[in-house]
């Protein structure tokens, strides 16, 4: 039986956060609210997604935030989970850049299109926080030391029933064995529905040097088939910066 330190057992299973929340009105007066709860990165990602959509989706319906009477209707476009994209110049594509994580030990290539941006409350744990508008993806990255991380195979099967748990009519593959950016990875989809969005994550553990990261990357169900292959090579583009090393301590088992 694998033993999880209690740390990242109280990381899996107990850490909420704080959701956002809005009300909606219409012309009849109507209200509708939208808001979201997750749970950890995994859950914080459907919640932020069902949250865009159903932001989406009553604004397209006529609905607006109180006070904002005088702001233009959304013009009308496919309520979509995820990432709700903004205007952009058509054709335009922002050179790759580089975006760093908040302990700076995970750096992350970002090709075009894709761009660095504060994460979301919900998704306050994540070391990166990417996003494509254009494209209607996002991707969010975490990581555990890897001395924390007895068995990767557990490890990854338990954040697979996490991610599935928290979406409706899911459809959840196999682990799969991968390579990304030369390290050992293991890799699986979920698909399912949160709050009327049809979204599917393509969820990527990867075995580094002294972390075991997470690559979650996501957009919406019509949308996957296409982008995986961006969404892939997302992964490959993440590379651990070397930490200081301390005299006398031992490097991470191999």
């Amino acid at each position: 039986m694998v033993r999880y330190p209690p740390l990242l057992l109280m990381g899996l299973l107990l850490t909420a956060c704080a959701a956002p929340a809005t009300d909606l009105i219409n012309d009849q007066g109507r209200r509708v609210r939208c808001s979201a709860a997750g749970f950890g990165v995994i859950g914080s990602a459907v919640a932020l997604a069902a949250y865009q959509n159903c932001l989406s989706a009553n604004q397209a319906a006529g609905y607006r935030i109180p006070g904002s009477a005088g702001a233009a209707r959304p013009a009308a476009a496919p309520a979509t989970g995820a990432i709700r994209p903004e205007a952009t110049a058509a054709g335009a594509a922002a050179a790759p850049s580089y975006a760093t994580g908040r302990d700076g030990q995970l750096r992350l290539l970002l090709p075009a299109g894709w761009q660095a941006a504060p994460p979301p409350p919900v998704l306050a744990a994540a070391q990166i926080y990417a996003v494509n508008r254009e494209l209607d993806a996002a991707a969010a990255i975490s990581a555990d030391n890897r001395r924390d991380v007895a068995d990767l195979t557990a490890y990854a099967e338990a954040f697979r029933r996490r991610l599935a748990a928290g979406l409706e009519t899911t459809q959840v593959t196999e682990l799969q064995e991968a390579v990304v950016a030369g390290r050992p990875a293991l890799r699986f989809e979920v698909a399912g529905t949160g709050n009327g969005a049809r979204l599917r994550f393509l969820f990527t553990v990867m075995a580094g040097s002294t972390q075991v990261v997470r690559i979650n990357a996501w957009t919406t169900e019509s949308r996957f088939a296409a982008l995986r292959p961006q969404l892939e090579q997302l992964a490959e583009g993440l590379s651990e910066v070397p930490a200081p090393v301390v005299s006398g301590e031992r490097g991470p088992p191999r």
